[in-house]
């Protein structure tokens, strides 16, 4: 957090001035206490009115510094959260696949939303509050040594018995605001889940069942939240008692010097407000503390997202010529046996390849190796010879163009998730519209660019996505184009009008996984990969493994 505080160096600093000026005319509140009752006492009445309305002027100049500082260290704070939040967005867009997929999308939302918040009032505003105490304490101090040194060594015995509740009470704080920070998390993931399955909810008749699995996921944050809310009151109670009995003895001391003839009436009001401000600081700071160690968990799991902004070094690929895995075994974290085992296996610039197999046979999972979504697998993937470990995501990712299965829409127009906010000739825009079959539905006039798709194309239909999705990935004119089940959810005709035209483009690369496998389209593919239980069994052209009849040509006439 220190470079978010120097990169708002010269606010920092007005802040610290703002609270200089601040924290002087807070202390000198009491030597005008002091003052006036004096005054009072002496039954002077023209020096009276004249000090009120000094004291009138005093308080409206205090009221301003006030109101300067306030507005200040907002502007410091919601500075710092947003520098902090377009880091943490940058961290988490810039990860790479696997380490993306390490945690869920509630967990990226709730940090982002939830534990920035919990940052702003948990670590930075406690920060603030620590440099304002500090200033007046010393303050105090130096206003106190006017009114005799025994005063001040009662005020710091009462101060050392305040100090002992936050140590005791620090780990256990710490503790209980892990938990209710880890139930937030929870709560984020359950409402985003329920949220995202509104429709099947609503058409099994469960609203009940999940209304109720709400209240209490609900009952336990409300738990956690009051847990660690108790325990604050109770640290607050007990300091608030010592804070009290110091009060009481400096009155029945002050009294008693009064009645002696030591003491004035307007020096006990000064020295009970100084009292407050010499303990309250140091207790406020003691409470800041452990404030700032609770976020301890909630700063480590900031940095942990943010990670992967940090540059690495690795090489950039010019041209994808070929790809080739060798002795390539994968599997995922949550599996013992391999999903994936290729011995080898050669995609070469140019041609147009298929890879066919039942359901659960590793044709997915080729796809996103071939992707370069993971990295934790055994064997070589080598882009033009360079192994995909050692290569800079992003140069592949500038020339290979990906079509999903489960096509995701952005909540924008028709044409900004075409282009995705880039920029591009209006023939290549038209080109993408014609080949995809997009402008069979949509008008690609003025009226069609500002059509709104809303929220994940919910507009449209599982066909018009996809074609949207194939418009996406031609209008980048990528070397190299993966399709997973890409026209899947396309009418047949509409689908081979748009397969047709992709097959003839000159020049791509085309991988694609497809179930719907017919002859006259086999026959454009100048090798099919047939895998089954997570293994290339046959590779090569339609008519050669038809010829073989071997476990392909048992799957097509099946």
């Amino acid at each position: 957090m220190k470079k978010y505080f120097k990169k708002q160096l010269k606010t920092l600093c007005y802040v610290v001035f703002l609270c200089s000026a601040y924290s002087v005319f807070n202390v000198g509140i009491a030597v005008l206490l002091q003052y006036v009752v004096d005054l009072a006492a002496g039954r002077d009445m023209g020096r009276f009115v004249r000090a009120m309305l000094a004291a009138g002027a005093y308080i409206i100049i205090f009221a301003g510094i006030y109101y300067a500082y306030g507005k200040t260290v907002n502007k410091l704070s919601n500075s710092m959260i947003a520098d902090l939040r377009n880091d943490l967005f940058s961290g988490i867009l810039k990860k790479d696949y696997e380490s993306y997929v390490t945690y869920d999308t509630a967990a990226y939302i709730s940090t982002v939303v939830n534990d920035i918040h919990l940052l702003e009032s948990a670590y930075i505003a406690p920060c603030i509050r620590i440099m304002e105490n500090s200033i007046m304490f010393v303050l105090t101090v130096i206003l106190l040594l006017r009114y005799g040194g025994l005063i001040i060594i009662w005020l710091t015995f009462i101060l050392c018995l305040m100090m002992v509740l936050p140590q005791m009470v620090g780990k256990i704080m710490q503790n209980k605001q892990n938990r209710f920070s880890a139930q937030l998390s929870s709560f984020t993931r359950v409402l985003r889940d329920y949220l995202s399955g509104y429709e099947v909810i609503h058409t099994a008749n469960i609203e009940n069942t999940i209304i109720h699995k709400f209240r209490n996921e609900n009952t336990l944050l409300f738990l956690r939240k009051n847990d660690r809310d108790k325990m604050r009151s109770l640290s607050d109670s007990v300091a608030c008692l010592l804070s009290a009995f110091m009060q009481f003895s400096i009155i029945f001391t002050g009294v008693f010097s009064i009645m002696q003839g030591n003491m004035t009436i307007g020096i006990l009001t000064a020295l009970l407000q100084l009292c407050n401000m010499f303990t309250m600081p140091v207790s406020a700071i003691m409470q800041d503390l452990s404030e700032i160690k609770s976020a301890k968990p909630v700063l480590e799991k900031i940095d942990r997202f943010m990670e992967s902004a940090k540059e690495k070094e690795a090489c950039s690929i010019r041209e994808i010529r070929t790809i080739s895995m060798k002795n390539v075994n994968f599997k995922y974290p949550s599996q013992k046996e391999n999903t994936l085992e290729i011995e080898d296996l050669q995609i070469h610039s140019g041609k147009k390849y298929l890879i066919a197999g039942k359901s659960g046979c590793g044709k997915s999972t080729l796809l996103k190796l071939l992707a370069g979504y993971f990295k934790e697998y055994e064997g070589q993937i080598l882009f033009d010879g360079v192994d995909f470990k050692q290569t800079d995501d992003r140069s592949i990712y500038q020339k290979m163009a990906i079509i999903h299965q489960n096509v995701f829409l952005f909540n924008a127009s028709l044409i900004d998730n075409i282009t995705l906010w880039q920029e591009y000739q209006e023939q290549d825009l038209e080109n993408a519209l014609k080949i995809s079959g997009v402008d069979q539905f949509a008008d690609i006039g003025n009226k069609g660019r500002a059509l709104h798709v809303g929220e994940n194309g919910k507009e449209l239909s599982g066909g018009q996505r996809q074609r949207i999705a194939i418009a996406r990935a031609l209008i980048q004119k990528k070397e190299i184009l993966i399709l997973d089940e890409g026209i899947s959810s396309i009418d047949r005709q509409t689908g081979n009008d748009i397969e047709n035209r992709i097959l003839n483009i000159p020049g791509l690369t085309i991988i694609n996984v497809s179930h719907d496998l017919q002859e006259n389209f086999l026959n454009q593919y100048d090798e099919i990969l047939f895998m089954q239980n997570g293994k290339i069994a046959e590779a090569g052209p339609y008519q050669e493994l038809m010829s073989k009849k071997g476990a392909f040509q048992r799957y097509i006439t099946s």
